[in-house]
């Protein structure tokens, strides 16, 4: 996976195709932590632009992956979190993840350390720099 910063978007490119926020769909960046791992955290105003821009191929990956990780709610919910278990566990594609991400962290989608050449807070100010600029004058 590549994470391309352009002047109008974010763009996600994988094997499977690409994804991409127009930066005035960003709200927020910022910094969160799960465990151990940092990571920086875009909410959008809208998932409309972000879900419609992929390419089938990679809708449909990311559909899979997400409706796979949800086989791990019963896990969480053993592990102490029956909330997050069950939340989890209803996670049927790529909008409902996001929908997650926002209830659980404040941000629909997620930049993990294996996404990032430069640390979490670097990152988060550069992409804000971004934003500011693409922002209507």
């Amino acid at each position: 996976m590549t994470l391309r910063l352009l002047p109008d978007r974010l763009e996600w490119v994988y094997a499977q195709g690409s994804a991409s926020v127009p930066w005035t769909d960003v709200e927020a960046i910022g910094v969160t932590r799960e465990a151990r791992a940092t990571l920086v955290g875009l909410r959008l105003s809208s998932y409309d632009d972000y879900l419609a821009g992929m390419t089938p191929e990679l809708r449909e990956w990311l559909d899979r992956v997400n409706r796979a990780g949800s086989r791990f709610g019963p896990a969480v919910t053993a592990l102490g979190d029956p909330a997050l278990g069950r939340a989890v566990s209803g996670v049927e594609g790529m909008s409902d993840a996001m929908a997650l991400c926002r209830a659980r962290y404040g941000y629909d989608l997620m930049v993990g350390w294996h996404e990032r050449d430069r640390s979490a807070e670097e990152l988060a100010a550069l992409m804000e720099t971004y934003r500011v600029a693409a922002e209507p004058r």
